[in-house]
């Protein structure tokens, strides 16, 4: 009926005869004089949505919903639920100690299941992530790389030339 988790039956009470509504034509039958109409077609199905716009790698915030021995459910936006199983904390707090229900949470989305409607998540994943990062960072930035021997002892004896040509 719609993408709404609740029961038809609870959703059919807040509709009224007469009440308008925007819904898509699924079927005509003349010789019954029916016609089938559809309102979930009418309204974009959150979970795709999310599903489209958040890819395997991105980072996405959410709330702590539940913790259980086997990881922690994180809502991430309303009516989408991901999973961080317990082999997917951080590295520093392998017990999950940190994760309180209603506590902000960021982590990295490793798996998105379309057909299960499942979203993996990782904070380990997005550790090491960001620490492949700064290395790169660091990598690219000619300063921050260490000098050769060569170099360091050419400009130790072009300190010490010009500091006895000051004497």
């Amino acid at each position: 009926m719609t993408w709404d988790p609740n029961p038809p039956e609870d959703l059919l009470k807040s509709y009224q005869r007469g009440q308008e509504v925007e819904a898509v034509v699924l079927s005509l039958d003349p010789e019954k004089e029916r016609i089938s109409l559809g309102l979930k077609q009418a309204t974009p199905d959150a979970w795709t949505q999310w599903a489209d716009a958040h890819a395997k790698g991105d980072s996405v915030p959410g709330v702590v919903k539940e913790v259980s021995p086997a990881g922690v459910v994180i809502q991430l936006a309303d009516e989408i639920e991901g999973f961080l199983r317990k082999s997917e904390y951080s590295r520093d707090d392998r017990d999950g100690a940190d994760f309180k229900v209603g506590g902000e949470v960021t982590s990295q989305v490793i798996q998105v299941d379309r057909q299960k409607r499942k979203v993996m998540l990782s904070i380990k994943s997005m550790e090491i992530s960001q620490e492949r990062q700064s290395l790169k960072e660091y990598a690219a930035d000619p300063g921050s790389a260490t000098s050769s021997l060569g170099e360091l002892l050419s400009q130790a004896l072009e300190r010490q030339a010009g500091d006895l040509g000051k004497r």
